[in-house]
């Protein structure tokens, strides 16, 4: 679910970003930008509303994290995020991403406009996000067993414990 996350997220920033340099390069009026960039974003909202949350919540979660010191906050964050987009987001693979979101979420940019984005050379430049396949040091993703999650979970947080109990000394001396 973590590629599916980052080349939703990657595209849809991608395509922002291509509406910003198309409005400085006086290609596009900066009403029609906003517009555009507007409605994809409320498409994304629509679409993936989890993906949206976490982007925002996570700076500050991260943020939390570093001045406890304690990175297991970041983690569980992480996992519970995952976990909710596997069984919301179940439909979507690897393979179906760039599909998905060119026919849910790309379309709401009028083709005049994503015509543009092959004209411009400064669009042209943009940093091109590779495939959505997990190469081969991410195997192929399976489905995630709610079960398997949930025990993982608890034994990290027994682990924890475990660690927390037999050297409170250590982590306050830190």
């Amino acid at each position: 679910m973590q590629h599916i996350y980052r080349r939703i997220m990657g595209l849809y920033k991608g395509d922002c970003e291509r509406l910003r340099i198309l409005c400085r390069e006086h290609l596009l009026s900066s009403s029609r930008s906003k517009e555009a960039e507007s409605g994809l974003r409320c498409r994304l909202l629509a679409h993936f509303p989890l993906f949206v949350e976490y982007s925002e919540n996570r700076p500050a979660i991260k943020k939390r994290a570093k001045i406890e010191k304690d990175q297991s906050i970041l983690e569980n964050y992480d996992l519970a995020f995952y976990k909710k987009c596997s069984a919301a987001y179940s439909f979507l693979t690897p393979n179906k991403v760039d599909i998905y979101y060119e026919e849910e979420l790309r379309c709401v940019i009028p083709n005049d406009i994503r015509d543009l984005f092959g004209k411009s050379a400064e669009c042209q430049r943009c940093v091109k996000i590779g495939p959505a396949v997990p190469n081969k040091m991410h195997p192929k993703m399976q489905q995630i067993d709610d079960k398997l999650v949930d025990a993982v979970i608890k034994a990290v947080q027994r682990l924890q414990k475990d660690i927390a109990s037999t050297s409170p000394q250590g982590r306050t001396k830190e």
